[in-house]
């Protein structure tokens, strides 16, 4: 029994790692993922100009987890390392949106619809279905259960574990997935 016990988690570990490989190998762009789990942030670089060896990169990164987890309370792990060419490809978990903002130096927001404290203003939000909201409409959307918002400025793709409800300052790829440019976007989603 605890043979067979062993074997399923060791399993269930590869199915994992294969699905982590796949979603990463097939990603083009940086990718923040929103998972029941936390959130997956996949960097995806150029590195023609840059000489070391992967078992450098490797040595960094893990030394700068190891830094900050020592220091700080949150949950940093690398999920995946890959170099194809001179591109790389990195998949960082985190626990929360506190531990990403710590660990990266950014300050984006991911918060329930009803804490959300901003000003509202009228014609920046597109529906999923492409129409224009008005500040009301918006207001609707926020007040409604299981709703949240997502503020983030950085050149990336978001993945959501919900589907779109509402979004600015991003273009909407599918029901699921914004691409942000420059500017701030705001995600409101279920």
């Amino acid at each position: 029994m605890k043979k067979r016990m062993i074997m399923l988690v060791v399993a269930v570990m590869l199915l994992g790692l294969t699905a982590c490989n796949h979603v990463m190998n097939n990603t083009e762009r940086n990718t923040f993922r929103i998972e029941s789990d936390g959130i997956t942030d996949i960097s995806v670089e150029d590195y023609s100009n840059v000489d070391f060896t992967e078992e450098d990169l490797r040595a960094y990164i893990d030394a700068q987890v190891t830094a900050f987890t020592e220091k700080n309370s949150g949950t940093v792990a690398v999920k995946d390392l890959s170099i194809q060419g001179t591109t790389v490809k990195l998949a960082m978990n985190y626990d929360t949106i506190v531990t990403y903002n710590a660990f990266n130096g950014t300050a984006y927001d991911m918060t329930p619809a009803n804490l959300w404290n901003e000003e509202i203003k009228n014609d920046v939000f597109t529906a999923a279905d492409g129409a224009k909201l008005d500040k009301a409409a918006v207001e609707g959307l926020l007040a409604e259960n299981g709703v949240n918002v997502l503020q983030i400025t950085e050149t990336t793709d978001v993945v959501l574990s919900g589907k779109v409800l509402a979004y600015s300052g991003c273009t909407m790829l599918d029901e699921k997935t914004v691409q942000v440019t420059d500017e701030t976007a705001v995600i409101i989603y279920k």
